[in-house]
Parts: structure tokens; C-alpha cells; sequence
């Protein structure tokens, strides 16, 4: 698959890439601010999913566990932020980024009715996703950009 002009210039935004190869990227806001906004708001999603697990494996007592699913929830965080940064303010992208983290973290102390021993519900509805989108970074930004162009 080849790499598409909007995840390379994405992924130069969070420093993955020199500014010589970006250099020539065009990124035209009108046409990427919805898919800057879904992916941000995707990670804030899994930012708050890994919350759980972290929590949820603490409290089962695998400290290592807990440990490393706050690792990622708090990667996935600052890539929220960094993808909420575009076409917003510093101040905006903190407050957009906060909320949907807290809206999520809300929403699936819900979905669980506030019991981690029906954590399953969660791992069901976001584990696989959330997986896909810390691992397979290209084909995430890849599925929102099509989107985003009506592919």
C-alpha cells in the first residue's frame, strides 16, 4: 500500500518524518480537518478504553499490566492532542482533547455500570479497535482520509 500524502504529512506533524520529505506534502485543511478531528477523537477514545484496563488490571492486582496500559493510554492522549492541535489553538485542542477523554471515560463507566467485573462489555466493543489503531497507525489515518475524501 502506498502512503498517502495526508499520512505523511500527518505523521511529520508528530515528528515521524524529516521536514525534507514533507516538505512538498500538500495538506489542505478544509479537506483533512474532519479527518484530523475523527482520529483525534478516536484516540481519545482508546486513551480512555486503556484507562479502564490499566484500572481494571490494577485492580486484579497485575501491577506489570497496569503499568503498560497506562503507557499506552497516555500515548494515545498525546496523539489525541497532537491531532486536535490542527486547525485549533493550543488552549482548544486541550480542552477538546480533555472532554472527549472524559466523555469516554464517563460513557464506558456506564456501559459497565461502574463494576469492573463486566470489563469484558469494554474489551468487547473497544479492544480490537483500539488495538488497530495504536498498531497499524497508516491504515488507521488511511481509513479516515478516505472518509474524509468520500472514497
Amino acid at each position: 500500500m502506498q502512503i498517502s500524502k495526508f499520512i505523511v504529512a500527518a505523521l511529520f506533524s508528530l515528528g515521524a518524518f524529516s521536514e525534507t520529505v514533507a516538505q512538498d506534502v500538500p495538506l489542505d485543511p478544509e479537506v483533512h480537518k474532519d479527518a484530523m478531528n475523527n482520529i483525534s477523537a478516536e484516540y481519545a477514545k482508546c486513551a480512555a478504553y486503556f484507562t479502564h484496563v490499566a484500572a481494571s488490571s490494577h485492580n486484579a492486582g497485575d501491577e506489570d499490566v497496569s503499568e503498560n496500559y497506562g503507557a499506552m493510554s497516555k500515548s494515545a492522549l498525546d496523539l489525541a492532542y497532537k491531532f486536535a492541535l490542527f486547525d485549533r489553538s493550543e488552549k482548544m485542542a486541550v480542552d477538546v482533547t480533555a472532554t472527549r477523554y472524559e466523555m469516554a471515560i464517563e460513557s464506558m463507566t456506564e456501559e459497565i455500570e461502574k463494576d469492573y467485573s463486566n470489563f469484558e462489555l469494554l474489551f468487547q466493543q473497544y479492544g480490537r479497535r483500539c488495538n488497530f489503531v495504536m498498531t497499524d497507525t497508516e491504515a488507521f489515518m488511511q481509513e479516515w482520509m478516505d472518509e474524509a475524501s468520500g472514497d
